[in-house]
């Protein structure tokens, strides 16, 4: 199921746009995920590279805030929201960094354990914050 909402949520905006026939808008919705990814649509007066870069250290510092700032409240939506960016952001880079060198079986078994590895985290995480409520 996860892998079928990261493919439903890469879908390029021009397709929902004519899916839904919508007409084209620069207020697209996930800012700055997109312009993480392609900073050439940026307004901004700078580099596509300076433009990705900022808006993906901007997305990971983001959605690592909304990841403690729900533990710290105890608000598991936040949390829930915080980790699903933060995971996506994660894969776009390592899709970014090792997809063209890589073989891709090693590419995806790189991504079971980056996966397995959240988890595991998340679950250590889970269970901390649990026993300081308790």
């Amino acid at each position: 199921m996860a892998l079928v909402a990261v493919a439903c949520f890469v879908l390029n905006l021009s397709v929902l746009g004519q899916i839904f026939n919508i007409t084209p808008s620069p207020n697209a919705f996930l800012a700055i995920l997109i312009l993480a990814n392609w900073g050439r649509v940026s307004y901004l007066p700078w580099s596509n590279t300076a433009i990705e870069n900022g808006y993906q250290l901007l997305g990971f510092a983001g959605s690592a805030v909304a990841v403690w700032l729900g533990i710290r409240r105890h608000w598991p939506g936040v949390v829930n929201l915080g980790s699903t960016f933060f995971v996506l952001y994660l894969y776009t880079k390592l899709f970014d960094w090792f997809w063209d060198w890589m073989p891709k079986s090693l590419f995806f078994l790189l991504l079971g354990l980056v996966a397995v590895l959240l988890l595991a985290v998340m679950r250590r995480l889970c269970t901390r914050s649990v026993e300081t409520v308790a």
